[in-house]
């Protein structure tokens, strides 16, 4: 084992020890995962392991990052935060919702600066 993957070894459990239940992380270069790892429990009651593979409940936090996206997305000139969502996505017609981009950043406080 390297020794920067001996080292994440070491902050994941530190993570995990100190903060949350369970933490699964992995490192990605250039589309390819170069190192995954998991420490704690998934499920205490059954008690089932974190794997790399367990699926947790993000909650509200992907707000954050769909904000950040569209924001990065605006920055980079890819789109107009009044936009509808129907220009980005195909599934969604203008007429099926009336829905500007600005919502999730207004939603969760952000200032929009344009």
């Amino acid at each position: 084992m390297s020794r920067k993957a001996e080292q994440l070894d070491r902050l994941l459990q530190q993570q995990q020890a100190e903060r949350f239940p369970s933490v699964a992380a992995a490192v990605v270069r250039k589309g390819e995962i170069v190192w995954a790892n998991a420490v704690g429990a998934a499920d205490y009651d059954a008690g089932e392991d974190a794997t790399v593979g367990t699926q947790y409940r993000i909650g509200s936090i992907t707000k954050t990052f769909t904000a950040t996206s569209i924001m990065q997305l605006r920055d980079a000139g890819k789109l107009d935060l009044d936009d509808r969502l129907g220009e980005h996505l195909d599934d969604v017609g203008d007429d099926d919702i009336e829905l500007a981009l600005t919502a999730v950043p207004r939603a969760l406080g952000t200032r929009v600066h344009v």
